[in-house]
């Protein structure tokens, strides 16, 4: 029997459980039901719900209130993750459900945009300082572990600054200082 306790769920189903979830603290679902498999045939329609507890609860007995099996109640480990998945922005080869199919009792933020390399690269180019770089990432919907975002964050930072100090240096080997 699992002894784990947290304040987030996420939970996949395919019944309805819509009605069962109001009783508790915050919640959002949706249900998909326009996903394909890699065959491109319909998959069976389901519902991907997230719960947030004012206190810690047990799995097994959120799983034995709502009349589920355990294994289908998972803890949240990123929600900002989480709540782009319930429309598949943060995969762009999944079906696409539009923000108004779900189905909140709290205000979900949205990123303006998914987080790719590209958007990385181009504020490596546009920021001047670490903290401007650090600020747009969390601006633009940066998730999960801070710590373990803001380490990257400085690697990712001290890389482009190498990069670009070894590009300086290319150049400059490059001029042909004879005309001078």
């Amino acid at each position: 029997m699992s002894r784990l306790r947290t304040r987030t769920v996420t939970i996949s189903v395919k019944q309805n459980i819509t009605e069962l979830i109001e009783q508790y603290g915050k919640y959002a679902w949706i249900l998909h039901d326009k996903d394909t498999d890699e065959n491109g045939v319909l998959k069976d329609p389901h519902y991907h719900i997230y719960l947030e507890f004012p206190n810690a609860r047990g799995l097994n007995s959120i799983a034995d209130e709502l009349g589920i099996a355990p294994n289908m109640v998972q803890i949240v480990r990123d929600k900002k993750g989480l709540l782009a998945y319930l429309t598949h922005r943060n995969s762009p080869e999944k079906w696409q459900y539009d923000d108004s199919e779900i189905h909140a009792n709290f205000e979900i933020k949205r990123t303006e945009e998914p987080l790719t390399m590209i958007i990385v690269h181009k504020l490596l180019t546009e920021c001047m300082t670490f903290e401007e770089f650090l600020s747009e990432l969390t601006h633009r919907g940066l998730a999960g572990n801070p710590i373990v975002n803001y380490s990257n964050c400085v690697a990712i930072w001290k890389k482009a600054q190498t990069h670009e100090e070894e590009e300086q240096k290319r150049n400059c080997q490059k001029l042909d200082y004879s005309a001078w």
